[in-house]
């Protein structure tokens, strides 16, 4: 009788501790005015709108290394099954040891990407088959950040600036 309660007991905390649940996360973006004519107030306007980040991949990298990807639909919702641990959200090229714009990285201070590679857009921490608020990240399930202009690429080394207009 006791080793079958043990059994039980041990079924259950295998069961709640490796069970994937499904998370649903809004990945918005903005992308600033960059550069041509100087904008209208409208499109300064439009530029600061978040929008969502559509069709793209973000991957889930939790504290083992282990990496899990998904792809954010047309509204820029991503669905992904997740266990209990903490995350840290990434774009492709990070994990990619990349640069931002896939130009080859003799054009980028690799000495700086590397530290960019290591920044993540989003950490997520689940537990019992929730995602646990912080002070940090107070909305998790809300993801934003910025894009770049090819001219404010992190790490560029200055002679493959493209030319800034007149």
């Amino acid at each position: 009788m006791v080793k079958l309660k043990l059994f039980v007991i041990f079924n259950l905390f295998v069961g709640l501790y490796f069970t994937q649940t499904t998370f649903s996360f809004e990945v918005t973006c903005k992308q600033p005015y960059c550069g041509g004519a100087e904008p209208t107030p409208e499109m300064v306007i439009e530029a600061n709108t978040p929008k969502p980040y559509a069709n793209f991949t973000l991957f889930f990298k939790n504290k083992k290394g282990k990496i899990d990807s998904a792809i954010t639909n047309d509204k820029g919702i991503i669905t992904i099954k997740l266990k209990k641990g903490s995350y840290q959200l990434f774009e492709g090229w990070k994990l990619k040891n990349s640069s931002p714009n896939n130009d080859p990285l003799k054009n980028f201070d690799t000495e700086c990407l590397k530290k960019y590679w290591g920044k993540h857009i989003s950490q997520i921490k689940i537990c019992k088959g929730k995602i646990l608020l912080s002070k940090e990240n107070p909305n998790p399930q809300k993801i934003h950040f910025d894009l770049l202009c090819d001219y404010a690429m992190p790490c560029i080394n200055s002679k493959f600036l493209p030319p800034m207009r007149e």
